[in-house]
């Protein structure tokens, strides 16, 4: 959200690489068979970097789930995440 333009929204599927644990199907409903033929993150990257980029960043357990699930995807893409000069909201840290 940039306050004065309009809403911009990045909705991308990957294929992570390995198989998806039933356990995580059963939270957030992606499967093996919906990812198959989709992009690996390598791939897309370059689209989440422009799309993050001078971004602050807020969600639910964002610090320990989100932050590291994006530093891990990047830095197997060969790129490192850049978090310097970002500002950072966790509502699950503001809830507790």
């Amino acid at each position: 959200f940039d306050p004065g333009q309009p809403e911009r929204e990045l909705t991308l599927v990957v294929d992570p690489g390995v198989p998806i644990p039933p356990s995580a199907t059963a939270v957030h409903g992606i499967s093996d068979a919906q990812v198959r033929g989709c992009p690996a993150f390598a791939d897309v990257i370059e689209t989440v970097e422009e799309f993050l980029s001078g971004a602050d960043l807020a969600g639910y357990n964002l610090r320990r789930f989100d932050l590291p699930v994006l530093a891990d995807e990047f830095r197997r893409a060969g790129r490192a995440f850049g978090l310097t000069g970002r500002m950072f909201v966790d509502v699950q840290e503001v809830f507790h």
